[in-house]
């Protein structure tokens, strides 16, 4: 995981699978691989799932201060919403 958040822009896919392999070395863009690898357990095994929340937030709130068209954008915290209720 991480150390720091990043909102580091991709102009490609090709760009950021080379990145996102260095965490994940296994990791492909398919369905095959979801099906196959229990991303949310892994995370909890391999990860710290409160720091990839915070992490998540963060990004978000930093796209409402950015004034570039090229800043990372998603609202994954939503989804950690929905998964990690408790």
């Amino acid at each position: 995981m991480l150390a720091h958040p990043s909102s580091k822009y991709y102009k490609s896919y090709n760009s950021l699978i080379q990145d996102l392999k260095k965490y994940i070395p296994d990791y492909e863009k398919t369905e095959r691989y979801f099906k196959r690898k229990n991303i949310y357990k892994y995370l909890q095994e391999n990860g710290d799932r409160n720091k990839a929340y915070q992490n998540a937030l963060f990004t978000d709130s930093n796209i409402e201060d950015s004034d570039s068209n090229q800043s990372s954008y998603t609202q994954l915290y939503k989804i950690f919403d929905e998964l990690f209720r408790e």
